[in-house]
């Protein structure tokens, strides 16, 4: 396939519509996140590939305006902390988020529970900090995207203060 002539890209929105719109045949493939990658699979579909294997960057993080560093440091110390506190809890309670999962989202089988659970567990990171390397492809990623040629490194985007600052106050190491 050439994917200039052969694919059709549409901008469909986050992993549940992508994944509805896949799940209903409106599009042949798209690209999902978890647990809507494990959804896609029990369905039947095929996973061709993990984004991961091309390049790792974060799926998710907390961004904020500089003014609101300025303004608020607390509170986006108390947010890093909620999230730390929530991976924490789901690394340390699996049979718990085991029956969430099949509760919550009717997932029976514990094949695809564990595979979701693996997924949730590898998302995260245990102390709310990206490795450099992961940073810089998103930074290469961004200027890719938008065709930018700037020269903003590393420390002009990212500030893991706040990340330090709440693992001291966690005690995480």
């Amino acid at each position: 396939m050439n994917p200039e002539k052969d694919v059709t890209f549409l901008q469909i929105g986050g992993s549940s519509s992508r994944y509805t719109a896949l799940e209903s045949g409106s599009i042949q493939a798209a690209m999902l996140v978890p647990p809507f990658n494990n959804f896609a699979k029990k369905r039947g579909f095929n996973q061709l590939m993990s984004f991961n294997d091309i390049m790792s960057i974060p799926l998710g993080g907390l961004s904020v305006h500089t003014q609101k560093m300025k303004e608020k440091p607390d509170e986006i110390v108390k947010m890093i902390k909620a999230v730390l506190k929530a991976t924490d809890y789901i690394r340390n309670r699996k049979t718990e988020i085991m029956s969430f999962v099949e509760a919550k989202w009717g997932i029976k089988e514990g094949d695809v529970r564990e595979s979701i659970y693996r997924d949730m567990v590898g998302l995260f990171s245990r102390d709310g900090i990206a490795s450099d390397e992961t940073m810089k492809n998103v930074i290469q990623l961004v200027r890719e995207t938008r065709k930018s040629k700037d020269d903003k490194t590393l420390a002009d985007i990212v500030d893991w203060s706040f990340a330090k600052k709440a693992q001291a106050e966690l005690k995480i190491r």
